[in-house]
């Protein structure tokens, strides 16, 4: 009998010779090499390279949720890291849990890419950073300010941290850009520089992020029930500057954030796309589809993605689907 020492193959199985042998071994050591790659990147020894995407340097985190802790877990000192988010600006929101022997309780921070803990657990519902600051919502009087990438208080906590059936409806919206943060009072919503201070008072019922020099608001005009008890509400839509200047009036039943010199918006239940003077590019003509993530996605290199009773669909600059999806 012929075994190869230190692995333990017979080189008499079923007739194999030494060559065949060789091959099942280079076969073993190639997939035990694999295997082992995949733990590292799953227990946080590997983090993938981040990735540009417009203004924030955003890096999607396949791993998402798996542990990023260090191998001495027996230390009180050593942290239980999950990653929440993705990359931005060198940072990804994480959930981190210290030994409660340390006295920490848990809670949200940020790890950079290679899952160090930058800032520490003191936050819930951190946000991505943008143009060096992000939203979270403070451990201490539950309100939400935004921190810079050492964790110290820019803007302090003082504004309502969910978005409320009065306010806008999407807590990602609640970071810089272009200079102008969307944040939230009880009454209504506005917009604030980079010391706190409201530029733009809060008196939208809903509103966006700031893009191509404009951001959309949405004010709710009518809120009630009919005669078989259904809830009834109507919305008006339009534009702002940066210095709350109404530039395109409210005349669309809904709108989002502009990309590429174009903005969806919605009227008589249908989707299409405006220019910066209000007018139409792409008419309405896309049936709006209600469910999670329906709304038309932004343009980037001249395509955006529409929500179809078949799915999704990708459409160029002239309302053109180039995809399979039917209109």
């Amino acid at each position: 009998m012929n075994t190869l020492k230190g692995i333990g193959i017979d080189s008499t199985i079923v007739g194999l010779g030494p060559r065949n042998v060789l091959q099942i071994v280079l076969c073993v050591l190639c997939i035990a090499f694999l295997t082992i790659s995949c733990v590292e990147k799953k227990t946080g020894n590997a983090l993938p390279e981040a990735h540009a995407e417009g203004a924030v340097d955003e890096k999607e985190e396949p791993c998402e949720g798996h542990d990023h802790a260090d191998k001495d877990t027996n230390s009180t000192d050593t942290p239980r890291i999950e990653l929440r988010g993705k990359y931005s600006e060198g940072l990804a929101p994480a959930l981190i849990a210290h030994h409660p022997d340390s006295g920490i309780e848990i809670g949200m921070g940020y790890v950079n890419l290679d899952g160090e803990v930058v800032i520490d657990g003191r936050f819930y519902q951190p946000g991505d950073f943008s143009e060096g600051l992000a939203r979270v919502v403070s451990m201490e009087n539950e309100k939400v300010g935004f921190i810079d990438k050492k964790g110290n208080w820019v803007v302090e906590p003082q504004f309502i941290p969910h978005a409320l059936e009065s306010c806008g409806p999407d807590p990602e919206l609640e970071y810089f850009s272009e200079g102008r943060a969307l944040v939230y009072t009880e009454e209504a919503c506005g917009f604030i520089d980079k010391t706190g201070k409201f530029v733009i008072g809060p008196k939208f019922t809903q509103a966006g992020k700031f893009s191509d020099g404009l951001a959309p608001f949405i004010n709710l005009v009518k809120d009630e029930e009919d005669e078989s008890g259904r809830r009834v509400m109507d919305w008006e839509a339009g534009y702002i500057d940066r210095e709350g200047n109404v530039v395109i009036e409210p005349k669309f039943e809904w709108a989002l954030s502009f990309s590429e010199g174009l903005a969806a918006v919605e009227i008589n239940d249908k989707w299409g796309f405006i220019d910066k003077t209000g007018e139409f590019v792409i008419p309405p003509k896309f049936p709006v589809v209600y469910g999670e993530y329906t709304n038309p996605g932004p343009f980037k290199d001249g395509k955006a993605t529409i929500t179809t009773e078949n799915g999704y669909g990708t459409i160029d600059r002239t309302g053109k689907f180039v995809d399979e999806a039917a209109e």
